[in-house]
């Protein structure tokens, strides 16, 4: 609060924390995403080249249109499918530059709501800046995405 870095975060600066992979033989360039932490993690060349918060499935039922669906961003292993440019327009809303994980169903996406808590309804959410360069850093179809709790 006084613009004064103190001890602890001198220390952290100095000496800071990695970001620990969870699949470090899951493919020189890929994509962790840790539900937990929400958090994305893309590799090149198996080391961090970029760290982004994310905003995941928000857990609550929503109604399709044909039946009733919950709001989860599935764990697994998947591959990016498509990249679709721009603003989208699909039937739960708009997504920005999407990078599609799951067929044209599950995308990450830029938003300009991604806050640090569970809301999507499935897709990963992340902040528009990131979103407006993120595709460039990946391969599309073929990068691997990691989705893990």
């Amino acid at each position: 609060m006084d613009g004064i870095v103190g001890p602890v975060t001198g220390r952290a600066l100095v000496s800071p924390r990695t970001y620990q992979a969870r699949y470090p033989r899951g493919g020189a360039l890929r994509v962790e995403i840790n539900l937990a932490t929400r958090v994305l993690v893309l590799y090149q060349d198996n080391k961090i080249a970029l760290i982004s918060h994310v905003s995941t499935g928000g857990g609550y039922w929503y109604w399709t249109g044909n039946g009733w669906a919950q709001a989860i961003t599935p764990t697994g292993h998947f591959r990016t499918t498509v990249y679709l440019p721009g603003w989208i327009t699909v039937p739960l809303g708009q997504m920005y530059n999407s990078v599609f994980f799951i067929d044209t169903t599950y995308a990450m996406h830029g938003d300009t709501y991604v806050p640090v808590n569970p809301v999507s309804h499935g897709c990963v959410r992340m902040p528009m800046d990131i979103a407006a360069f993120f595709h460039t850093m990946l391969k599309t179809p073929g990068t691997p995405v990691y989705i893990y709790n």
